[in-house]
């Protein structure tokens, strides 16, 4: 069974999709996506060579308990925030594109700021050359679906193989 997760593994780490390096010549796009009961994440990508979308990073946090009564909008502008301070000297000087599904994010030129912690997010974006980008939420959701059912199967994969390995020590 070890070895079957080894190459499970080691497919993984070669085949497709996989991380690409960082280009620093080419602008940024960020795909982010929050719940105010789990997280919030972001996917920074760039175009290849083939002009297609690679992903470059990906990031996450849980909401700690403050969090959860913050906003889905507020969640993805601290996602962005979280992604542009991990590859800030890349974007500063580059077009950073995020797509949302959030329309609230669409305006943050026009954000009515409510506390200085929003003030200070927007900010921090304000230094950025950002260009946000709506997508309908049908057009993601084969994405979300795929990624819940990987790591539902990583999940299942990673329990029965503990399983297995306390089984060989009793």
């Amino acid at each position: 069974m070890c070895q079957e997760e080894l190459n499970y593994l080691k497919q993984c780490l070669i085949g497709k999709p996989i991380l690409q390096p960082i280009d620093p010549n080419k602008d940024l796009v960020i795909n982010t996506d929050a719940s105010c009961t789990g997280g919030y994440s972001y996917v920074l990508m760039q175009f290849g060579e083939d002009n297609k979308l690679h992903v470059v990073s990906y990031g996450a946090q849980a909401c700690t308990k403050a969090q959860t009564r913050y906003t889905p909008a507020e969640l993805e502008i601290i996602a962005v925030v979280l992604a542009l301070k991990a590859y800030e000297c890349f974007a500063i000087n580059k077009t950073v594109t995020i797509l949302t599904v959030n329309t609230s994010v669409l305006h943050l030129d026009r954000w009515p700021v409510a506390n200085t912690r929003q003030r200070r997010m927007l900010t921090y974006l304000m230094q950025f050359r950002l260009t946000i980008k709506f997508i309908k939420g049908a057009k993601i959701i084969w994405q979300m679906a795929y990624l819940k059912s990987l790591r539902t199967w990583a999940r299942n994969r990673k329990r029965n193989f503990y399983q297995l390995q306390i089984q060989k020590n009793l």
